[in-house]
C-alpha cells in the first residue's frame, strides 16, 4: 500500500488486494474515499469498508469467503494507518 501526504493530508493512495477476488485488483473505491482528506482512524475504518465491499471473496479448502472479507477489513484498515504514520515520518 502507498500513500502520500501533502501537508497531512492524502493526496494519493494506491491499495491493492489479491487473494480475495478473482484476480488481484486495486480497490479504487477504498483509495477514492482517502483522497484529499486527513486520513483517521475512522476514515481508514470507511475505506476499508469500501475495499470489503469491492472484493469478491470465494470459499475454498483454504478458507471461507466470510474469514477473507473479515480479513480485508481488518487488513486494510491496519495497513492504512501504518503506511500513514510511515508518510508522516518521511518514509514513503
Amino acid at each position: 500500500m502507498v500513500i502520500r501526504l501533502a501537508e497531512d493530508v492524502c493526496g494519493d493512495a494506491r491499495i491493492a488486494l489479491g487473494s480475495v477476488a478473482p484476480t488481484a485488483f486495486r480497490a479504487k473505491r477504498a483509495e477514492n474515499r482517502l483522497k484529499d482528506k486527513k486520513i483517521t482512524e475512522e476514515l481508514a475504518g470507511e475505506a476499508a469498508q469500501a475495499a470489503m465491499e469491492e472484493s469478491r471473496p470465494i470459499d475454498d479448502i483454504r478458507g471461507y469467503a466470510e474469514y477473507r472479507a473479515k480479513t480485508v477489513l481488518d487488513i486494510t484498515k491496519q495497513a492504512i494507518m501504518e503506511a500513514t504514520r510511515e508518510a508522516r515520518l518521511g518514509g514513503v
